[in-house]
């Protein structure tokens, strides 16, 4: 393989790994960006699933006793103000922090080339 201008900031050695982990067993190429789309839905499913947690936690935990008993955060029962305002700020801060790692990627169709060279990033920032 002769070295192309588009191909120095990666070495050889980067780039034969790179095209190694997206060889298929029918020697296709595989598109690097399913992996990160997989990856980043993982991710957003588990910010889901821990905002439910957190909500039912927060909405039936503190919220299962008398209402004599209820303890009030700026007027609010601290089952509620717990759920419903500081869950959706730890969730925002969450999603905030997630998505500024977040691969930066083109949708539009991929030639071999760049491909490997993708997979070749990937690597580097793991």
């Amino acid at each position: 393989m002769e070295k192309n201008s588009k191909h120095t900031k990666f070495t050889e050695e980067e780039l034969k790994a790179a095209k190694e982990d997206l060889m298929t067993e029918e020697g296709f190429i595989s598109d690097p960006r399913y992996k990160v789309c997989n990856q980043e839905a993982k991710w957003g499913v588990g910010l889901g699933a821990f905002n439910l947690v957190l909500w039912l936690a927060f909405g039936y935990g503190l919220g299962s006793g008398p209402v004599s008993e209820y303890t009030y955060v700026f007027g609010l029962p601290l089952w509620f103000f717990m759920s419903c305002i500081i869950t959706p700020i730890i969730i925002i801060f969450f999603t905030f922090r997630y998505t500024n790692k977040m691969a930066d990627m083109s949708l539009e169709a991929m030639t071999e080339e760049e491909a490997i060279e993708f997979q070749a990033e990937q690597r580097r920032t793991k």
